[in-house]
């Protein structure tokens, strides 16, 4: 992301800052504006961090595969067979492709946990509106919903 696109965004969340605080809190808009950009610079290197272990266990998953397709493949002579059935080869590579994916699943959970927090911490929720709608505007928006479906 380039520093034109980071002070967009920065600016962007001024601007949404002071509008929902208005212009008493501005200082504490930019207090967490601040801290959000730490947050920012967190998340990315320990999402870069994340993402890094995450090609490598992909890596070590393939290359552990890969080893006992080999062997298998290696001891295609009669009596490495009967000492080693195919279907504990079988047993072996299945073993060995749900580990990887264990690890894969892992790790790309935390990816998602780690971004939700970020986001969720970046971005106070919104508050929920303190009256009802109109019965009739409520309607409307009913309507211009199914119409638009």
């Amino acid at each position: 992301m380039s520093e034109a696109q980071q002070n967009s965004i920065v600016e962007s969340l001024l601007a949404q800052q002071s509008a929902a605080f208005g212009p008493k809190s501005l200082d504490e808009a930019v207090k967490r504006l601040e801290s959000a950009a730490k947050l920012t610079g967190l998340f990315m290197h320990t999402a870069s961090d994340i993402w890094c272990c995450e090609i490598e266990m992909m890596s070590k998953g393939s290359r552990q595969l890969a080893a006992v397709t080999e062997s298998f493949l290696g001891e295609a002579d009669p009596e490495h067979n009967a000492t080693r059935p195919a279907e504990t080869v079988k047993a072996a590579v299945e073993e060995t492709i749900q580990e990887f994916r264990h690890l894969n699943d892992l790790m790309r959970n935390s990816s998602f946990e780690l971004y939700d927090a970020f986001v969720k911490t970046l971005i106070p929720a919104t508050p929920a509106p303190t009256k009802t709608p109109a019965p009739k505007a409520a309607a409307r928006a009913a309507e211009r919903l199914t119409t638009a479906a």
